[in-house]
């Protein structure tokens, strides 16, 4: 039996501070996670979205989401508020 699956691709979170790097996180930490799927034609759709835990959100809390069940068809892009924070293109 052939069985194929198909891989859904993961969102890389942008959100770590290396160096003397603003915290990006710091003004939008409190705002929902919101996940958008564009397909092949480029179309966007709001996949996910999820509420920040009560002491907001950290990059740690961001990476080990799982992301299982965004379903990303093709380009995945995540925003906290309008603050975009990773993207399967990264």
């Amino acid at each position: 039996m052939n069985t194929k699956t198909r891989l859904t691709p993961n969102i890389q979170f942008i959100t770590d501070q290396q160096g003397g790097e603003p915290d990006i996180l710091e003004q939008v930490k409190y705002k929902s996670l919101r996940v958008f799927s564009d397909n092949q034609d480029g179309k966007s759709e709001l996949i996910k979205e999820i509420e920040a835990p009560t002491g907001g959100w950290t990059h740690e809390l961001l990476i080990h989401l799982d992301q299982a069940s965004f379903a990303i068809e093709w380009i995945g892009e995540a925003y906290l508020g309008n603050q975009w924070v990773g993207s399967t293109e990264v």
